[in-house]
């Protein structure tokens, strides 16, 4: 075999396994990621591609917003409901737990969970995770109690 044919076998041989190895480690990364939508976006999905919107949220998503004043309710279990806005479209979200400690009216919030439905314009959502957002002058409890 001529060099030029070595050459070019040991260049196709590096590149089928170039190839293989990002195709395993992107499909490895497609599995563990989740996708951010606000209320909007699940709605303009949902009527635009409803197929896509179907397999899209039979995983595992983020919903972020605003909560609204007046909707954060606590029911039997330790279940609260309250309802995110995006000031478009609204959310009414789930959560079984503890609320964090920032968890408020009017803060932003993103909820992690699963998709449950949308009725006129409404998205249902049932979150196991709510990540609180907070400004820039925020201080732990135990930092502030020591600089008193």
């Amino acid at each position: 075999m001529k060099q030029k044919h070595k050459r070019l076998v040991i260049f196709i041989g590096v590149f089928i396994c170039v190839s293989l190895g990002t195709t395993f480690l992107l499909k490895s990364f497609e599995d563990n990621l989740i996708y951010f939508y606000s209320p909007t976006q699940i709605i303009e999905l949902n009527d635009t591609a409803p197929k896509k919107a179907l397999e899209v949220f039979q995983k595992r998503i983020r919903i972020g917003g605003m909560i609204e004043k007046n909707s954060v309710k606590s029911e039997k279990d330790g279940v609260y409901t309250f309802t995110l806005s995006d000031q478009k479209h609204e959310a009414y979200v789930s959560y079984k737990g503890l609320l964090p400690p920032m968890f408020r009216e009017g803060q932003g919030v993103v909820a992690e969970g699963f998709f449950e439905g949308i009725e006129e314009d409404a998205v249902y959502f049932k979150a196991t995770t709510l990540v609180t957002k907070h400004d820039e002058n925020y201080m732990p409890p135990e930092l502030s109690d020591m600089k008193k």
